[in-house]
């Protein structure tokens, strides 16, 4: 596939992948601050600390749709149905298995989740009726939602991303009324399993018409089955770990600390989770064509992509890791309440912890599309094992913020060892040079963050609503202004300089 078509197809992607998340946001942040009116803190804990639970209950699939991916985007370059009709075979008998554990583990579990929750008013049959429903929503997602791979290898993530737009535009909009006239959690969430269904639903209605033969009843040789079945075991271990980073959190702060300050930290959680499912959206749309290039070009020129993918994360963390410790006390205080505010220092290290989840972005998503999943694995368990150790000590001494200090540690000893592996394993470069511009990235961005957090204190004139705009707008600046002086000769720079600038001067033809 040409270079050209691989950057319009990624552009396409992102460009839809962005308008819908922004939609979504705002919806999500409009539900979950009537939620909290309405229903209060302890629901919010609820909500936040369920969300985290179910999130581990899927481990069940981890492995699967990256390792049926992976295979899928050699036979979608070349044409061949055939093996597309029998990888898609394999991946619906994997996904219908794997919705049926869920729901069982789900389902066993649900006499015992009253004892993570503490400090709440509710009744334990409530609790334990809430929690099904979570696991309901789960496992019936997976009943349909396998074809979505197919479009998604196949560089059309953007038809994905509508269809789940609009149903969460909708959905939300159920969901507020719900709130408002029912002032029912449990119906709250029968809507939002309704909604889920539907839009899987219509994925696979829409992948039918494009790909008729993948019902062909093809069946994929056993040897094969044999060779994804061990990258799905490799890939489990990885993303285990990118589970206990990712989903423990809330866990660890209802047990060590309690449910209610899982509700003031999932409002956090709620903007640090929907802006890494903006990149997370920027990285699937751009999948397809970076399985693409592995596959197609030389290692120099994957190496350069790298480096351009690398500073251009590099530069929204900074932005929006700047944006969430200057501005996000006026936010929460607006929405929530000023008795919804964490500590200076748990917002540091979850402000930081949003930069090193953006900067890690390209490394996690390149290293599941390039075929690394043994060598992966130990990177996954020494960072999974330290997390859990460190949040647990840490989190008994001084709180939250100590939990997410655990975070912390597991993202950088992924990111450095991701990167070794990733160069030394699949490009055959020298990693050095990359690591060392890690660092000085790593380094750059705590300086300023911190330097933020405490010019934009300073800003304490006028509504909440300005101090927000005043605090965003100035972290925005300060980061620009930073990152041009430490960047602006580079060649990543000039890249994206020039990129822009002939997309704004064709725009004006």
């Amino acid at each position: 596939m040409q270079s050209s078509s691989r950057v319009k197809k990624s552009i396409k992607n992102v460009s839809y992948g962005l308008l819908t998340q922004a939609v979504t946001i705002a919806l999500n942040f409009s539900a979950r601050i009537i939620l909290v009116r309405i229903l209060g803190r302890e629901a919010n804990g609820l909500n936040g600390l369920f969300t985290e639970v179910i999130a581990m209950l899927s481990l069940a699939e981890m492995g699967v749709g990256t390792a049926i991916v992976y295979s899928l985007y050699k036979p979608l370059a070349e044409q061949d149905h055939k093996k597309i009709s029998e990888l898609m075979w394999l991946f619906k008998i994997a996904y219908r298995i794997i919705a049926a554990v869920v729901f069982l583990i789900g389902l066993a579990l649900t006499p015992f989740i009253q004892y993570i929750v503490k400090e709440t008013g509710y009744e334990t049959s409530y609790i334990q009726m809430v929690f099904l429903l979570f696991v309901i929503k789960t496992a019936s997602s997976y009943l349909f939602s396998y074809k979505s791979s197919l479009l998604i290898a196949d560089q059309k993530i953007y038809i994905v991303s509508n269809i789940m737009a609009v149903s969460r535009v909708v959905c939300t909009l159920f969901d507020i009324v719900v709130l408002l006239v029912l002032k029912s959690f449990v119906a709250y969430l029968i809507v939002a399993i309704l909604f889920n269904l539907l839009a899987n639903i219509c994925i696979a209605v829409y992948a039918k018409r494009q790909y008729p033969y993948i019902h062909a009843k093809d069946r994929l040789p056993k040897k094969e089955c044999i060779h994804i079945l061990s990258n799905i075991r490799h890939i489990f271990i990885s993303k285990l770990s990118g589970k206990i980073t990712n989903s423990t959190d809330n866990i660890l702060v209802s047990v060590l600390v309690n449910t209610v300050a899982t509700g003031i930290y999932s409002n956090y959680a709620l903007i640090m989770t929907n802006i890494k499912q903006v990149f997370g959206q920027v990285m699937n749309a751009m999948a397809g064509s970076f399985g693409n290039l592995m596959v197609t070009e030389t290692p120099l020129h994957c190496d350069r992509i790298m480096r351009r993918l690398t500073f251009m994360f590099f530069t929204a963390g900074m932005i929006f890791g700047g944006g969430l410790i200057a501005s996000s006390e006026p936010l929460i205080t607006l929405c929530f309440g000023a008795d919804s505010l964490l500590d200076t220092f748990t917002l540091i290290v979850c402000s930081y912890n949003l930069f090193l989840f953006i900067l890690i972005f390209p490394l996690w998503h390149v290293m599941s599309i390039s075929g690394l999943f043994a060598e992966d694995k130990k990177t996954s368990l020494a960072g999974s094992g330290i997390n859990l150790i460190v949040s647990l000590i840490l989190g008994k001494v001084i709180g939250m913020a100590g939990i997410f200090i655990g975070t912390s540690c597991t993202i950088l000893i992924q990111l450095f060892w991701k990167a070794h592996i990733l160069y030394a394993k699949r490009l055959g470069l020298q990693s050095k040079r990359y690591i060392m511009e890690l660092i000085k990235m790593l380094l750059l961005a705590f300086v300023v963050l911190l330097g933020e957090k405490f010019l934009c204190d300073r800003i304490i004139a006028g509504p909440l609503i300005v101090q927000f705009f005043l605090r965003g707008t100035a972290s925005v600046i300060i980061s620009a202004v930073v990152i041009w002086l430490f960047y602006g000769r580079s060649s990543v720079f000039e890249y994206f300089y020039s990129f822009i600038k002939g997309k704004l001067k064709r725009g004006k033809e």
